[in-house]
């Protein structure tokens, strides 16, 4: 559950406005707009601007689920030490077979993931029709 900032805190504020980047920085890379995450997560864009600006903060639920949703494991999120992964993120099966060369089945599995993700985000966006016209 997102939670307001209410915190004086100096080092809290630092750590949620560097959470803050970092989702944003993964919904970036993911190709998903504030409204598509919201969607995922259960959030309305005004509340993924909020804490995309560290203005609110996420439980450690909501930052599993979006660990789920963007790939990247809670570490990326929470430790400014941790290396981000390169910006190029797999898309194709060519792009996931290049990351997993000699693993076929892991480079399938990770591109089915992949592929499931962006249909249930773009399911979300259209009302939950389940329809694609």
């Amino acid at each position: 559950m997102a939670r307001r900032n209410r915190s004086e805190d100096p080092e809290r504020q630092r750590q949620q406005k560097f959470t803050g980047a970092r989702i944003r920085l993964a919904r970036e890379e993911m190709r998903l707009s504030q409204v598509e995450l919201g969607q995922a997560l259960g959030y309305s864009n005004a509340t993924i601007s909020d804490i995309e600006r560290g203005v609110q903060g996420l439980d450690a639920h909501d930052l599993q689920r979006l660990s789920r949703i963007t790939g990247q494991p809670m570490e990326f999120f929470t430790n400014p030490d941790y290396l981000a992964r390169p910006a190029h993120t797999p898309r194709t099966q060519i792009d996931w077979l290049a990351l997993f060369p000699g693993e076929p089945w892991r480079a399938q599995l990770h591109y089915e993931v992949e592929v499931a993700l962006r249909r249930a985000v773009r399911t979300g966006n259209d009302g939950g029709s389940g329809s694609d016209s």
